[in-house]
């Protein structure tokens, strides 16, 4: 059952980075990127185990609109917590629940609060497109 389950987290991870040309799968990295670029960063926190991951990247997956925005603006990090090198940077507040979503400036601060739980992928693309404004009268891009 495991060895299932870690497929299934596997394939969908793979369509997800598949049509994001820009995701991480280490948050440090994506930063050098975000930094490079001057984006902001979404990191999601994943679990290969919990079924609201699967239903947060298969919903992320199948939002063409969404995929087209995080390309354009964002560096996408995701971390797998069952995985070996699934990391937290030890800054972050993590309170153990998978999914959780944060949204970060280039150099690791977060914005706002992390979202914890499967969030709708519309809703999630109106959340962070209500960011524009903050990304030009905080960080001056």
């Amino acid at each position: 059952m495991k060895k299932r389950t870690l497929a299934i987290f596997a394939v969908l991870m793979l369509c997800f980075l598949n049509l994001n040309a820009k995701t991480y799968d280490n948050i440090y990295d994506a930063a050098i990127q975000a930094q490079s670029e001057a984006k902001l960063m979404i990191f999601f926190v994943l679990s290969d185990t919990c079924q609201f991951c699967h239903k947060l990247m298969n919903d992320i997956s199948s939002n063409q609109a969404l995929l087209s925005y995080l390309d354009e603006n964002f560096i996408v990090a995701t971390t797998n917590l069952n995985a070996d090198d699934g990391v937290i940077p030890r800054d972050l507040l993590f309170n153990g629940v998978t999914p959780t979503t944060y949204v970060l400036t280039p150099t690791g601060k977060v914005i706002g609060q992390p979202i914890e739980g499967a969030i709708d992928s519309n809703m999630f693309l109106g959340l962070i497109k209500g960011l524009e404004e903050y990304k030009k009268q905080r960080l001056g891009f």
